[in-house]
């Protein structure tokens, strides 16, 4: 198992993000996630799919990081245009050793799951309910 940091350098003047949980804004570290001005979004990444199952079912419709064809209803990505000017983006990817994470900066593109340049692209799928 990996884990995939992306810290986003969010537009320094009229910045008009926000974060909300159950309708109420939130800041601050949430897990391995920061929101604030600028973010950082972690993601549990799997390298290799090593089943032939399909997503699980949740009784809800939900979303993964990631395009996977035949097992997923939708896909698309989420393109995130982040500061233009002394842009500070960042990409760690971890990994667990069974110990603790080491972690190793990260530029370019994961196949089907993510874009890692001055801007971002998630690739995302929908399952069915």
């Amino acid at each position: 198992m990996s884990r995939i940091r992306r810290y986003h350098d969010n537009e320094d003047n009229h910045n008009g993000n926000l974060t909300e949980w159950d309708g109420n804004e939130i800041t601050g570290w949430y897990g391995y996630n920061y929101f604030g001005s600028n973010i950082q979004l972690s993601w549990f990444y799997y390298p290799s799919w090593t089943t032939v199952n399909e997503f699980p079912y949740l009784g809800i419709t939900y979303g993964v990081l990631g395009h996977f064809g035949d097992y997923m209803v939708d896909v698309g990505f989420i393109y995130i245009d982040d500061e233009n000017y002394r842009n500070a983006n960042s990409c760690y990817k971890e990994i667990w050793n069974g110990t603790n994470w080491t972690s190793s900066y990260f530029t370019g593109s994961i196949t089907n799951i993510m874009d890692v340049t001055a801007n971002t692209k998630y690739y995302i799928s929908k399952g069915e309910l």
